[in-house]
């Protein structure tokens, strides 16, 4: 759920046309990473925004897809720009969760 909410928040910041273009890279970096229907849930969850999606992932699945939205926002931002995207997103998240914003260190 902490890791739902820190890429919703974060998704939400990027203006539509370039989260279109984000999820259009998203989904290419997903065909080639994933692999015998985690391709499907992470797909349907980027659509649906439902952290259901999410619930069948091990944390190395689920930290790769973290990374894989950073690599794409890195093609879409631009480098810096999805640093302080990705960065101002963990520190929001932080600030609005207390102590429970530490469970977001598993995926980072």
């Amino acid at each position: 759920l902490a890791l739902h909410k820190l890429i919703s928040s974060m998704m939400q910041k990027v203006p539509l046309t370039q989260r279109k273009q984000l999820h259009t890279h998203i989904a290419q970096q997903l065909k080639t990473r994933f692999r015998n229907g985690s391709y499907d849930q992470l797909a349907q969850y980027m659509l649906a925004d439902n952290p259901v999606y999410l619930a069948r992932f091990d944390d190395r699945s689920l930290r790769d897809f973290l990374s894989l939205i950073y690599v794409a926002a890195c093609e879409v931002l631009g480098p810096v720009a999805a640093d302080q995207w990705l960065g101002a997103g963990i520190a929001a998240f932080r600030a609005s969760q207390g102590a429970a914003a530490q469970v977001i260190n598993r995926y980072l």
